[in-house]
């Protein structure tokens, strides 16, 4: 099992019990950056490329999985908005050809051509699962995620607007 840093740097050697970021870890900060950069993009759809043909998606108040299609019929919307959100990795394990990181997206739905739209509110916490393929690839195979909507969560600042 291995873990890393949710900033995703390298440790520096002066840091007292660490060593250097492994191969697979260096695979799957990449892999975790470009879905994290896919999603603040205008280009969201390339998002997708980033999942196994068989992911699944857990989206809050469904009360069945969607899939790869079903995932993108969803995200539509990103066609008119963009996220402008600040993500924070609480948390990366990887264990033997699978692993887990834990996320918050926090900011804003923003439009891309009517600048007079006023920006709406979007916070999300997401569980992506992600494993690695026999080509060496690691991709991701979930993603789980709900909104808070509680005025206040763990003391920090309403989510609410």
């Amino acid at each position: 099992m291995s873990a890393f840093k949710s900033s995703l740097m390298e440790p520096s050697a002066n840091e007292v019990g660490t060593s250097p970021m492994t191969q697979e870890e260096r695979q799957v900060k990449r892999l975790l950056l470009d879905a994290i950069n896919c999603t603040q993009s205008d280009d969201f759809y390339r998002y997708f490329d980033l999942f196994t043909p068989d992911a699944v998606w857990m989206m809050p108040a469904k009360r069945y999985d969607v899939s790869l299609p079903e995932a993108k019929q969803f995200y539509r919307f990103t066609e008119k908005f963009r996220f402008e959100q600040h993500v924070t990795i609480d948390e990366v394990e990887i264990f033997k050809g699978r692993g887990f990181a834990r996320l918050t997206f926090d900011g804003y739905l923003v439009a891309k051509r009517d600048q007079t739209a006023r920006p709406i509110r979007s916070v999300s916490r997401h569980l992506w699962l992600f494993a690695l393929g026999l080509d060496g690839q690691w991709l991701l195979t979930r993603d789980i995620w709900n909104n808070p909507s509680a005025i206040e969560v763990h003391g920090r600042e309403s989510y609410l607007g």
